[in-house]
């Protein structure tokens, strides 16, 4: 488990405090594909749990989260709202969930699908920037809870992140 290599720097987007993890895959203007797997262990499973890949500049990109107790799964970043439900919900204490974010890119336009535990969702398509540095970003909802930090982060695992030539 890994949470405890987040860097120590958190950022706020509300209602979410994320974290961006791993260096980031540049665009060059060239079509490619972008692909991010990552299993999570949420510490709660009422508390939302955010994953995507992120343009900070740009303040595009890709997020999910998923609510463990009911299986939501919803865009956070582009208005999209629900996308669906995990069947095998509500994902209990001490359960992982798997992500894969699966993007290309294609001239100025991102298309995406998420799978969480082995469902695939449709994620709405985008455009980007040639210029765009897309890095993995991990997150949790603010409950509101006062001092929340690295401690209530999930705890993740089996990290994969790169970009291959689009076909």
């Amino acid at each position: 488990m890994k949470s405890a290599q987040l860097a120590k720097h958190l950022h706020f987007q509300e209602p979410y405090l994320t974290e961006t993890i791993e260096q980031p895959i540049c665009l060059d203007g060239s079509s490619m594909d972008l692909r991010l797997a990552i299993d999570v262990e949420p510490r709660c499973i009422t508390q939302r749990v955010l994953v995507g890949l992120w343009d900070s500049a740009s303040q595009k990109g890709i997020q999910v989260a998923v609510y463990p107790a009911t299986g939501e799964v919803c865009d956070v970043s582009n208005g999209a709202g629900v996308l669906g439900y995990l069947s095998s919900a509500p994902v209990l204490h001490g359960d992982r969930i798997s992500f894969e974010v699966n993007s290309s890119v294609k001239g100025e336009n991102m298309i995406a699908d998420i799978t969480v535990n082995g469902e695939t969702f449709w994620y709405p398509a985008f455009s980007v920037q040639a210029s765009s540095e897309f890095r993995p970003r991990l997150g949790i909802e603010d409950l509101g809870a006062d001092g929340l930090g690295l401690d209530d982060f999930p705890t993740w695992s089996y990290l994969s992140f790169g970009s291959y030539p689009s076909l």
